[in-house]
C-alpha cells in the first residue's frame, strides 16, 4: 500500500491593503475633436476624466471650480441713516 504524502494547502496570502485615494476626477473641456471613454468628444464638450494620466493637452483644457458668486447687498434706509451718510437727492 502506497501512502500518499499530501502537502497541506497553504492559505492564500492576503493582498496588501491599498490606500484609497481621494477622488482624482478632473473636469475638462474639449477644445478640439478627441476620443475618450469610447466616445468622440467634440469641441466645447465638458466631461470628467479619472486621472491626470488620461489628460491630453492636445485637445483638452482643465476646468477649475467656479467660486461662489458675489452677492451684492443693498443698503436699506435704516442702514443709510445709521452710517451717517446723506441720501442722494433725486431731481
Amino acid at each position: 500500500m502506497a501512502e500518499s504524502k499530501a502537502k497541506p494547502k497553504k492559505a492564500a496570502k492576503p493582498e496588501p491593503a491599498t490606500p484609497v485615494k481621494a477622488s482624482g476626477a478632473i473636469r475638462v473641456k474639449a477644445v478640439a475633436l478627441g476620443f475618450y471613454d469610447n466616445l468622440r468628444r467634440r469641441p466645447g464638450a465638458v466631461f470628467t476624466i479619472k486621472s491626470e494620466k488620461e489628460f491630453s493637452n492636445k485637445w483638452m483644457v482643465k476646468l477649475v471650480s467656479k467660486p461662489a458668486p458675489a452677492v451684492e447687498v443693498e443698503e436699506t434706509e435704516d442702514e443709510t441713516e445709521a452710517s451717517g451718510d446723506e441720501p442722494e437727492s433725486v431731481i
